[in-house]
């Protein structure tokens, strides 16, 4: 079975038990759909410049948004990338504040269940499943070979967080194309054969051909190769997508 049917696969048998529930469907047979006993829906306020104060927090009572699009919703519900969402503009052209109380303690796949009833009752959210070509990237080691640290794990392998770039303790090249991909938002693939895990820094400036003049910065593309003798090489790949069929804006409470 070929990588992409396998994710098709799993990824009807996660949105199966809930699809005609959640999806707009009608099933045979209506299942107990988990919900959350209560929930706030309200619209960001916006502070000076239209700055948006934005946090995520999950617990096992509940979870308090603040500041998401409704996308952003969408995504955590359903254990997708933002890649793999379709749907109106709409989706992200809102912020909410979203507060919601279970009646218990709920592991995770739980609350998010119960956000998607939330999703369904509160935005009236429709959607399929549908496999889709997208564009991705593909990472090959460079002509002149790569320029890595290879490193001998010893369990303290880490990532430390920055918006200009990726700063990595003892991850694999597969690891390294999964960061790639949330910062750069579509598929990355390691088809670089390199094996064993590395400490990498690979520092760029997003949206490098807007940039100010006086800070220009490398492109994520001048970057990896000059950064790590690796190269990101354009592709398609063809993956499981949440496709939006309808939503509508809530009302507030």
């Amino acid at each position: 079975m070929k990588d992409c049917d396998a994710k098709l696969v799993i990824a009807w048998l996660l949105a199966w038990p809930f699809c005609g529930l959640v999806l707009g469907q009608s099933p045979a047979r209506p299942a107990a759909r988990p919900e959350f006993e209560v929930a706030s829906v309200r619209t960001s306020p916006k502070l000076g410049s239209g700055f948006v104060m934005t946090s995520r927090t999950t617990g096992q009572d509940g979870i308090s948004f603040r500041g998401i699009t409704l996308k952003d919703l969408i995504c955590w519900s359903y254990s997708m990338r933002s890649y793999e969402v379709f749907g109106p503009a709409s989706l992200t052209e809102e912020r909410y504040d979203i507060v919601a109380k279970a009646t218990g303690p709920a592991p995770d796949d739980q609350l998010r269940l119960m956000a998607r009833s939330l999703l369904a009752e509160r935005f009236k959210l429709e959607a399929h499943m549908e496999t889709r070509s997208i564009p991705a990237y593909e990472i090959v080691v460079g002509k002149n070979g790569a320029r890595l640290h290879e490193v001998t794990p010893d369990g303290t392998a880490r990532v430390t967080p920055g918006a200009r770039g990726i700063s990595a303790k003892q991850v694999s090249m597969g690891r390294f194309a999964e960061l790639l991909s949330n910062k750069l938002d579509r598929p990355v693939v390691d088809k670089t054969g390199l094996t064993g895990v590395f400490d990498i820094s690979l520092q760029w400036t997003p949206d490098a051909g807007t940039a100010p003049a006086d800070d220009p910065g490398p492109s994520v593309f001048t970057a990896i190769q000059e950064q790590l003798g690796l190269k990101l090489e354009a592709h398609k790949d063809t993956i499981p997508t949440l496709v939006i069929d309808h939503v509508e804006k809530p009302s507030e409470n």
